[in-house]
C-alpha cells in the first residue's frame, strides 16, 4: 500500500513537471522565435531592405496614409525606402527613408557600344556612363552611375547622380556628332549575337557572312547577312546554327542605332588602350574613366546593433537552466523511495 501511495504520489509531481517543462517549451520557443524575428529584422536593416520582419504592409499603408503625398499603391515604394536601424536602451529603432520624386519628367537612356568598321579594323566608342538623364523641359543632361529602379515607372535616386563629364554623350545625343569622343579599336573573331536588356532586341554583328533562320506564320525565311543590324523579331523566332536566338524583357522604350554627320576617318580620336579580343558580352564590362559618385553624407547618429546577447538574456538563459536542473534532482530523489 505504501508503494502504491508512493507511486500515485510520484505519478502526480511527474504530471506537474511535465505541465511545467511543456510550459517552459513554449516560452523558449516564443523567446527563440523573437529573437529570429529581430535578427532577420537586423539582418535587412544592415542590407537597408525594407522587410516585414520590420514592417508589414499594412501598418506602412496606414503610416503613409498621413504623408501630404498621394499614395496609391504601397508595393510600389516598398522596394524604393532605405532602412536604418539603431538602439536606444531597450528598443530597437528603425529609420524609413521614403523618397521624394520631383514632378520633371526625364528621357532615360541607356547607352551600348556598337562596334562599327573604320578603315581595316573594328572600332567602338565605350561610354564613362551607359545611363543618362534628359530633362524633357531644358534638355539637360545628368549621367547615372548606375541603372535606375523599375516598378511600372523607372525611379531613378539622386544618389545616382554623377558630376563627371559627359562631352562626347552629349555631343552624340544633340549634334549626332563624333568629334569630342575617343574610339577603342577592337577585334571581333566571330559573329555574334547579343539580346539588349529590357527591349526584347538583338544586336547582330556578323563580321562574315552567315546565314539566319526566321520562322513566323507564314513559314521559314533564310537570309544572309554580313555587317550590323537591329533586330525586332516580333512574334517570330530567330534560329542561328538551329538555336533560338531570345530577346530579353520588354520595356517602353525602344533602342535605335543612331546616325552621324559624315566623318573624316583620319581625324577620329583613339584612346591608348586596344582591345584584342572582345565579345558583346563583355564590352561593358570596360571603363574608360572611373568618375566619382555623389554619395550623401553618412549619418554617424546611425549604427547597426551586433547580435551579441545582452545580459539580461544570459540571466534569463541561466534561470531556465537552473530552474530545469532543480526539476530533475528533485524527481530523481522522488524515485528513491524505500519499499
Amino acid at each position: 500500500m505504501q508503494i502504491d501511495a508512493a507511486l500515485k504520489s510520484i505519478d502526480a509531481q511527474i504530471f506537474v513537471y511535465k505541465d511545467i517543462l511543456n510550459h517552459l517549451y513554449l516560452a523558449m520557443n516564443l523567446i527563440l522565435n523573437l529573437l529570429s524575428e529581430i535578427e532577420t529584422s537586423i539582418t535587412f536593416c544592415k542590407l537597408g531592405v525594407l522587410h516585414h520582419s520590420i514592417i508589414n504592409s499594412e501598418i506602412l499603408e496606414f503610416e503613409m496614409s498621413s504623408l501630404s503625398i498621394n499614395v496609391s499603391d504601397v508595393l510600389t515604394y516598398e522596394s524604393l525606402i532605405n532602412v536604418k536601424c539603431t538602439i536606444r536602451r531597450d528598443r530597437i529603432v528603425y529609420f524609413l527613408t521614403l523618397p521624394v520624386y520631383e514632378d520633371n519628367n526625364y528621357h532615360l537612356f541607356y547607352l551600348h557600344s556598337v562596334p562599327w568598321w573604320t578603315n581595316t579594323s573594328f572600332s567602338t566608342i565605350i561610354p564613362t556612363h551607359k545611363h543618362l538623364l534628359m530633362n524633357i523641359n531644358n534638355g539637360i543632361i545628368k549621367p547615372l552611375s548606375d541603372r535606375c529602379v523599375w516598378n511600372d515607372h523607372y525611379y531613378c535616386n539622386i544618389e545616382l547622380l554623377s558630376q563627371s563629364t559627359i562631352d562626347c554623350e552629349r555631343s552624340i545625343l544633340f549634334d549626332k556628332s563624333l568629334e569630342t569622343c575617343k574610339f577603342t579599336k577592337i577585334q571581333i573573331n566571330n559573329n555574334q549575337l547579343l539580346p539588349i536588356p529590357d527591349t526584347n532586341q538583338l544586336l547582330v554583328i556578323f563580321p562574315t557572312e552567315d546565314q539566319v533562320e526566321i520562322k513566323g506564320s507564314s513559314g521559314v525565311e533564310t537570309r544572309t547577312l554580313q555587317g550590323i543590324y537591329l533586330v525586332d523579331p516580333g512574334a517570330d523566332s530567330i534560329y542561328y546554327h538551329k538555336s533560338l536566338m531570345k530577346g530579353r524583357g520588354s520595356s517602353i522604350g525602344r533602342p535605335h542605332l543612331l546616325s552621324f554627320n559624315p566623318i573624316n576617318l583620319n581625324r577620329l580620336n583613339y584612346t591608348p588602350m586596344s582591345i584584342d579580343e572582345i565579345t558583346l558580352k563583355n564590352i561593358d564590362n570596360f571603363h574608360l574613366n572611373l568618375n566619382p559618385v555623389l554619395n550623401p553624407d553618412e549619418n554617424e547618429d546611425y549604427w547597426y546593433p551586433s547580435l551579441t546577447p545582452s545580459c539580461w538574456t544570459i540571466v534569463l538563459y541561466l534561470s531556465f537552466g537552473a530552474l530545469i536542473l532543480y526539476t530533475c534532482i528533485n524527481y530523481r530523489k522522488s524515485l528513491q523511495v524505500s519499499p
